[in-house]
């Protein structure tokens, strides 16, 4: 092989040369990792697949990729395959596959260095990828790996020969396409799947900045975020979360908005390849185009580095044992999935070869679109899931829900899973195999309400109205608001989880609330402890928009039968699955929307500001952090002579430093080391504040980050950062609320306004 690349007098034979070699050390890896995993090849013996899985601890989301190794020793002659049952045929003879592979670098690294670095990234782990022990996007996105490196998916994608032929065509395809409008005609791009950009990159400084408007899409927020910073210097190009395996209009994409989605090496990765070209169909204009770069053809080292990825092996359609298909079956399901003139073009006409297999296909829509990808009033009359409060709210919703012909499902709070009758059903809130149990026994809902937030205690603000005819527990001291919330907050945390991992599909998820928000004048916040359910949801909606997740919180004054009537038409209303105002409110029989508004900045100009005391002490909590700290400066700064900060650790350096300047400047600073969600602690603290310097002002700043998307999330990664917001607000207002106090200040965050990925537990904590 050695030979053969030194011999190769062009490039084209040079680069065929080195694929092949390559190819050849992939069998190797393999053997070797079959060997070190307790496999032996001793010929005549004869295995079952089943035994192979279990001798060398295959995970079943890898079972699909053992037999694709084991095919790969079967077109070397090593095995011979007769259905499920593989014979070793001959002993291999292989070479130590990193020397191997090193050696091949030293021939021929000009031209595939990127694809080895790959390999030699991910061969000396294939064994432990296959037992669940390695996670493969470690190993082609190492941790601090920007992409300029070798051994990244990213460095691939950027520098391979392969990409970078690839990109090439299409960028030369787009251009074809934008020379042949009409004179100022705009062009509106969607790019499927983005990814690290490389594909994006290659195609951006050819674009004209007036006549495109280009939308970079993924499926989550990492990659987004990457390419606003990558990309930041084109300010035609938008960035969205999308799901392509999931109706585009469930997600807020308007129906035939493009002119041109592109999809570069992404969608072989989805389910049903049927299922994803119809969404695509969706979202093009009449007369739209779809340019689809796939590969065409199997490579051994593509599926032992891509290849260890479970969405590789994720296919679930027509495809039966590998997810790329030949060009022939991509003409077929094209055209029988909306698109006409379907043409295929080759990475060059030189050799194709160099694209590394593969192809480029262009497909358009017809003029006159006939499918009808809008959610329609017939697809919302399949039965709601409705998480039932025990107060009987969810029973005036189902009524409502029965009068417009549609029995929706109850689920109760309980002990244990148990279902009452046909449409009825209780569930452990606590309990995440209660849910799955519950929504696989059930055939496909139209969408599914949490109504659970309305068991949650009210706060008893003076002169506050009743909540219409329901009646309502208060908030009392000494109250766990932590445990309170995971009957809010924690059971959609739960629900959540197991509807992204069950077979639903609900055209959308309703988090209702109510009075947890002011909207009016004079409204009232008695549902306060409920907040923390928009907290969560308005991460929900960034993190998986697929869900369709609306928030909506309930007029406590209103009378309930028009209420919930307007709620289920609300629900059932065709425009709520394609406009999509997520965060509403309910007053006085009205809707009310949600609008962060531009305002203008003023200078302060308070005539009643609340004096600082010298005489006074002030208590800050999270004292010994950097706001907490910062909070002290100001007070000193304004004449505070009496400083009590409160945290649940000793200062470090810096704060010492700090609190030794303000000592020397006259300043009484208390430290207490104490955890603000044990109320007993607290009352300490409090009690022993220096008569002669009374509390006058109090200000809670503590804070706790566990950041996690919420996949990942557990209630016991949510608790603790629940707690020293909710439970330590409300220890420090029961225990001071009698006294003559000048200020309680709450300290907040951003994040509970707009949310953020991976910050759910942090957003409703706020």
């Amino acid at each position: 092989q050695a030979a053969e690349l030194a011999n190769a007098s062009n490039d084209v034979a040079h680069y065929r040369a080195a694929l092949t070699a390559l190819d050849a050390h992939c069998i190797d890896v393999v053997v070797t990792a079959l060997t070190k995993a307790g496999f032996s090849f001793q010929p005549g013996t004869t295995w079952r697949t089943e035994s192979i899985t279990q001798l060398v601890g295959v995970v079943p989301q890898y079972q699909r990729l053992l037999i694709r190794l084991l095919e790969m020793l079967t077109e070397v002659g090593i095995f011979r395959r007769e259905g499920d049952r593989w014979q070793v045929v001959q002993q291999p003879v292989t070479a130590d596959p990193m020397q191997a592979l090193r050696s091949l670098q030293e021939n021929a690294g000009d031209v595939i260095g990127a694809e080895l670095a790959l390999v030699a990234q991910c061969a000396p782990k294939l064994s432990e990828t296959w037992r669940g022990l390695q996670d493969p996007l470690d190993l082609l996105f190492p941790a601090g790996n920007e992409g300029s490196d070798n051994g990244s998916a990213t460095h691939f994608y950027q520098t391979s020969r392969t990409a970078q032929v690839a990109n090439a065509t299409v960028q030369q395809t787009l251009t074809t396409v934008l020379a042949a409008l009409p004179a100022g005609r705009g062009l509106r791009i969607l790019e499927v799947g983005a990814g690290t950009g490389s594909t994006t990159a290659a195609l951006l400084p050819h674009l004209p900045a007036a006549q495109i408007e280009y939308t970079f899409t993924d499926i989550g927020t990492a990659f987004l975020r990457q390419a606003q910073t990558a990309f930041g210097d084109y300010d035609f190009v938008h960035y969205r979360t999308l799901d392509i395996e999931q109706e585009p209009t469930r997600q807020g994409f308007t129906p035939h908005q493009y002119d041109v989605v592109i999809a570069a090496n992404v969608l072989h990765a989805t389910a049903d390849l049927a299922t994803t070209l119809r969404n695509i169909h969706q979202l093009l204009a009449p007369n739209g185009l779809l340019l689809l770069l796939e590969g065409t053809t199997r490579s051994r080292w593509i599926d032992l580095t891509f290849g260890l990825t479970e969405g590789w092996w994720r296919f679930a359609d027509a495809r039966q044992d590998h997810p790329l298909i030949d060009a022939t079956a991509w003409h077929e399901l094209l055209l029988a999935n909306g698109f006409v003139a379907v043409t295929d073009c080759p990475a060059t006409p030189v050799e194709p070869t160099l694209a590394g297999g593969q192809t480029l296909f262009v497909a358009q829509v017809t003029a006159q679109d006939d499918t009808t990808g809008d959610i329609t009033v017939a697809d919302t009359r399949q039965p709601w899931l409705l998480f039932a409060d025990e107060n009987g709210c969810a029973d005036e919703l189902a009524a409502a829900w029965r009068n417009r012909g549609a029995a929706p499902y109850l689920v109760s709070p309980g002990a244990t899973y148990s279902q009452r009758d046909a449409n009825s059903f209780t569930i452990n809130p606590n309990t995440a195999a209660d849910y799955a149990t519950l929504l696989a026994s059930l055939p496909p809902i139209g969408g599914l309400a949490h109504l659970w937030s309305l068991d949650l205690p009210t706060l008893a603000a003076r002169g506050a109205a009743t909540n219409g005819t329901h009646d309502h527990t208060t908030l009392q001291p000494g109250d766990d608001l932590v445990a309170l919330a995971q009957h809010n907050v924690g059971s959609m945390l739960t629900l959540t989880q197991a509807l992204l991992q069950s077979a639903q599909s609900p055209t959308s998820l309703w988090l209702v609330t109510q009075n947890a928000h002011a909207v009016l004048d004079g409204d009232g916040v008695t549902g306060a402890l409920q907040a923390t359910l928009w907290g969560l949801g308005r991460t929900l909606t960034l993190e998986h928009p697929e869900l369709n997740p609306v928030q909506i919180d309930l007029d406590g004054d209103a009378q309930d039968g028009r209420q919930w009537a307007a709620l289920a038409a609300l629900m059932t209303a065709p425009a709520m699955t394609t406009v999509h105002e997520n965060q509403l409110a309910l007053r006085q029989g009205q809707a009310y929307v949600a609008r962060l508004d531009r305002a203008d900045l003023y200078p302060a100009m308070a005539t009643d500001r609340v004096p600082v005391q010298p005489q006074a002490t002030y208590l800050i909590t999270g004292g010994l952090g950097a706001i907490g700290l910062l909070t002290a400066e100001s007070l000193v700064a304004q004449g505070a002579d009496h400083l009590l900060l409160v945290g649940r650790s000793q200062p470090r350096a810096a704060a010492v430093e700090r609190l030794t300047a303000w000592r020397e400047q006259g300043v009484t600073v208390t430290v207490h080391q104490a955890d603000v969600t044990d109320r007993a602690q607290m009352a300490q603290v409090i009690a022993a504040i220096d008569p002669a310097a009374p509390l006058r002002g109090v200000i809670h700043s503590v804070g706790l980050l566990d950041d996690g998307v919420l996949l990942q999330q557990r209630w016991a990664r949510f608790a603790p950062v629940l707690a020293p917001k909710l439970q330590g607000a409300w220890h420090l207002h029961e225990l001071t609320q009698g006294l003559p106090l000048d200020f309680f200040l709450l300290f907040s965050s951003a994040v509970g306004l707009m949310g953020n990925a991976g910050q759910a537990n942090h957003a409703a904590a706020n």
